[in-house]
């Protein structure tokens, strides 16, 4: 342990040299990780070398499982999220391209667009179908006729 050892009055004076919150000690105390910016000023106070407070912190990251593999490029790195499986966005768009995007739409253009009926076709389902509903005693009717709100005929052009 890094901190092991160390009484309140050291972890005041730790406190003062590196210039952060009381909490922040407790929390280091505690086992969170520690920010980078505060490797070198806490391996001078307690004249370790900055590589042992480095290791200190990547043993706590993976006890809290943060340091993982990346599934694409097997390097390792240091996730913020739990959920995160790989390291950088290249990784990410090589885990899953747009492409499957992209064929998912296309197959949805086929299944709407290309499997329809060619015009012969469906005036042929359309009118067997008007014979069936005719057949069953149905009746077609239609409105009755009535004057347009707006025609065409009303507007008129004049050349400038």
């Amino acid at each position: 342990m890094l901190f092991s050892g160390l009484s309140d009055q050291d972890f005041q004076g730790l406190k003062d040299f590196c210039n952060v919150t009381k909490t922040s000690i407790r929390r280091w105390k505690a086992g969170q990780p520690i920010k980078k910016r505060y490797w070198k000023p806490i391996a001078n106070y307690l004249k370790k070398d900055v590589k042992e407070v480095e290791n200190y912190n990547a043993e706590l990251l993976r006890k809290q499982g943060r340091i993982k593999v990346c599934r694409i490029c097997g390097k390792e790195f240091q996730s913020r999220f739990q959920r995160t499986i790989v390291c950088s966005s290249k990784c990410r768009i090589k885990l899953k391209p747009k492409s499957d995007y992209k064929l998912k739409m296309d197959m949805h253009y086929k299944n709407v667009f290309i499997d329809s009926l060619s015009k012969q076709e469906t005036r042929d389902l359309i009118r067997s179908e008007t014979i069936n509903y005719l057949n069953r005693g149905s009746k077609i009717e239609k409105l009755k006729p009535e004057e347009a709100y707006f025609t065409f005929d009303s507007i008129g052009y004049e050349p400038l």
